[in-house]
């Protein structure tokens, strides 16, 4: 039999009954975390803690708890120091909670605690409250690299967390464009850098955040990467812009959506991006592969109505004109044949055409009404589906008489059999012409 003594916490209603009893709780925690074995008690105590946490009360009951030697010694009574460190420093700006949060986050990176999953998780926690407020932003912008190495975690709890903190994070728009050129200048390929990008963008849909937070930092995400993109420095990052193109894709149309909102319209950039072309030889040869992704793209929906494609090929007209440095191969394959100028030209052009066929493909030639429905499996066909099944599984007769039933009850209408009202009319199963 387990003697080991339970320790319970009555919390009492409202603010002054829980925080007389937070000092037993935090004393547990440092002298005997072991004997906690309810951790969901844990997680509602931290749930209630981030509801009041703009408390001053709360923060000078706290102080002691996240000073002390012995939260150091145990990866629970660390993990929840992290928590409620999070949940105050992001409504107490005073510059000792601050400096007691830099101390936890800067001490954790180089002691043993920090290989304990728990405390991964709640230090990314931390990081996701203190990113609520702005004036964190240039404090906690050094553990970006940390939550992008914890993609390859095998503990999906943490990469959660990590998600979490990038989605609070990268929903400032700023934060957003020094994210990607901090990734950019980390010695990054692009190859690695698209990896990386498309990596947060899955996690965000894997762990389905259906948030406007998180469409809010995806947006600022591909904004960012387009902008960056367009900077004379990182011109060779052009790949990245092909797979973003790719990743507009993934949810329909609510990228799109989200981009034309914004005061610089996705055609806009494109313009951009083709005039910069023109003055970087070294980059003709991108112009095919970008044609490629803005069609694979227009397969998934169709093109966007706001997207003025007879502007962009006239001011397309006046970029590209014969030259001999556009005498480029593809990018792809190095051993075909060079195009000439003037095909490149062509190229986008054809490329532009095609997506509004695609457009036009997208309006009705031949709009059908419904006039009726009833099952097209006449009571013959049915019975000997039945006898068919029944050499597989075992149906009983019960069974076949729901099944017969279920069939008869859809071919009467207000008690009335089913007749075929217009000779006239045609059959339609599964998208098909039965009968003209």
């Amino acid at each position: 039999m387990d003697t080991k003594p339970n320790y319970t916490v009555q919390i009492k209603h409202g603010y002054t009954g829980f925080l007389q009893q937070l000092p037993i709780v935090f004393e547990i925690l440092k002298n005997n975390p072991d004997k906690i074995v309810d951790d969901t008690a844990i997680e509602r105590l931290l749930n209630w803690m981030e509801v009041i946490s703009s408390n001053q009360s709360l923060v000078e009951c706290c102080v002691d708890y996240l000073t002390c030697n012995e939260i150091w010694q145990h990866p629970v009574a660390f993990s929840v120091a992290l928590r409620v460190g999070g949940y105050i420093g992001c409504y107490d700006l005073s510059q000792e909670i601050n400096e007691i949060i830099l101390m936890l986050l800067t001490r954790l990176q180089t002691h043993n605690l920090f290989s304990n999953a728990t405390v991964q998780f709640s230090f990314f926690k931390c990081l996701a409250s203190l990113a609520k407020n702005s004036c964190w932003y240039e404090r906690i912008k050094k553990y970006l690299d940390i939550s992008l190495c914890t993609f390859n975690t095998s503990y999906l709890y943490v990469k959660k967390s990590a998600v979490l903190f990038l989605v609070q994070y990268l929903q400032d728009e700023n934060q957003c464009v020094y994210f990607v050129e901090y990734m950019a200048n980390y010695s990054l390929s692009a190859e690695q850098l698209v990896y990386v990008l498309d990596t947060i963008i899955k996690l965000f849909e894997i762990k389905k955040i259906h948030s406007a937070q998180m469409l809010c930092s995806k947006l600022n995400i591909i904004k960012a990467c387009i902008e960056l993109i367009l900077t004379e420095k990182h011109f060779l990052l052009l790949e990245e812009l092909i797979s973003l193109f790719s990743l507009l894709s993934r949810n329909g149309a609510d990228y799109w959506n989200g981009l034309f909102k914004t005061e610089k319209k996705l055609e806009d950039t494109l313009f951009s991006f083709v005039k910069a072309i023109k003055l970087n030889d070294f980059l003709n040869h991108y112009v095919p592969a970008l044609c490629s992704s803005l069609i694979q793209c227009n397969f998934s929906f169709y093109f966007p109505e706001t997207w003025n494609s007879t502007l962009l090929k006239v001011m397309l007209a006046d970029i590209f004109q014969e030259n001999d440095s556009f005498l480029s191969p593809f990018h792809d394959d190095y051993n075909k044949p060079p195009m000439a100028g003037a095909a490149w030209k062509k190229y986008l052009i054809v490329a532009i055409d095609f997506m509004n066929v695609i457009e036009r493909m997208s309006i009705p030639l031949v709009i059908l009404n419904i006039i009726d429905f009833y099952p097209s499996i006449n009571e013959n066909l049915l019975n000997n589906t039945v006898k068919f099944a029944e050499k597989y599984v075992a149906i009983k007769d019960e069974d076949k008489l729901i099944i017969k039933q279920a069939r008869k009850s859809l071919l009467f209408n207000k008690e009335e059999p089913w007749i075929k009202k217009n000779s006239g009319l045609f059959d339609v199963a599964m998208g098909a012409l039965d009968s003209i």
